[in-house]
């Protein structure tokens, strides 16, 4: 795929995994027909994101400062798995969601000038910890040494280079999306080899109306997207991994990255195919996260089955669990 190639993108993936072509196709069918009662998400909900009012500076800088810590959370404690999760001003959220909601208060209420590349330059653990607490003091926010590395880091280019403002890198990017990855690609947090958090950075601008690429956004593989290719049968691992997938145990990086290039594989191939965009396939196969759930998925749920839009084709693997790998990526 052409916007694979500009990139310079390596999805070229183990001969040990497989891609079942029959249930790929029937996945490309299945998001064509979704694709005409859904719209991509607009990033505009005001319990997570900037205000319908805020300005295009504002609303990038929350972007870019988010996705730069849009990653792993999770924890493995005793060999159970910990959700990062709990109530977060009168709200109970979870994962990603967890993260936009602590950051939103935290610039509505000033706990920490967040948006302030200076600030950012400076942050310490202390300052995170009180951003990331939830409203019973508690910490539930994982791996906050390699998040507060990646915003000094952030922070720090954006003073050196665009005055401290991810919004001189949109307009400077000039609509391109190739300019846009080479650009961030020079930061800490966006040094993915296959731009999980740089696309969903792009996904979220391009979905705001902030701006508009020349090239299609390549889906964002992060281990929701992944997990469900897998129980679904697109993605089919070697056994050793697959016994790893179906018991929490965490995945090395080589396994992991191949598993990632699979899925990549196979959603630009339906890209190609069909001419979809890859924010509305990132944003339809994201959005059914909450029903293909670890425990629960609504397959297994009587009366509840038909929920999930991919139920007539999928494998329903469901002893396979989100994959887990100690990354900064995804």
């Amino acid at each position: 795929m052409e916007v694979v190639e500009d990139l310079g993108l390596d999805i070229n993936f183990s001969s040990l995994i497989k891609i079942d072509e029959k249930k790929l196709s029937h996945l490309q069918k299945c998001l064509l027909d979704c694709q005409g009662e859904f719209s991509s998400l607009r990033w505009d909900d005001e319990n997570y994101w900037p205000s319908k009012t805020a300005s295009s500076d504002i609303i990038s800088q929350f972007f870019t400062i988010g996705n730069s810590i849009n990653f792993k959370y999770w924890n493995k404690n005793s060999g159970e798995l910990q959700y990062c999760e709990g109530k977060k001003g009168g709200l109970n959220c979870r994962g990603a969601l967890y993260m936009w909601r602590s950051l939103k208060i935290c610039i509505d209420e000033n706990i920490f000038d967040v948006l302030d590349a200076e600030q950012l330059a400076k942050i310490e653990v202390e300052d995170i910890q009180k951003i990331f607490r939830d409203d019973n003091g508690k910490d539930v926010l994982p791996t906050l040494q390699e998040r507060l590395l990646n915003w000094k880091d952030l922070g720090k280019k954006l003073i050196q280079n665009w005055d401290g403002k991810s919004i001189n890198i949109v307009k400077e990017c000039n609509n391109s999306l190739i300019n846009f990855v080479k650009i961030f690609r020079k930061f800490r947090a966006f040094d993915d080899p296959l731009c999980k958090i740089m696309m969903v950075n792009a996904i979220m601008h391009q979905g705001r109306g902030l701006i508009k690429f020349s090239e299609p956004i390549l889906p964002g593989i992060d281990y929701q997207i992944l997990k469900q290719l897998l129980r679904q049968g697109v993605v089919i691992p070697p056994e050793k991994i697959n016994k790893k997938l179906q018991n929490y145990e965490i995945l090395d990086k080589e396994e992991a990255l191949q598993l990632r290039k699979a899925a990549m594989y196979s959603l630009t191939t339906i890209m190609k195919s069909t001419g979809m965009n890859g924010d509305l396939i990132d944003n339809l196969i994201w959005q059914n996260r909450k029903k293909c759930e670890d425990a629960n998925p609504v397959c297994k749920i009587e009366g509840r089955e038909h929920e999930c839009p991919f139920l007539d084709f999928c494998e329903k693997k469901t002893k396979i669990l989100i994959p887990l790998e100690e990354t900064r990526f995804y």
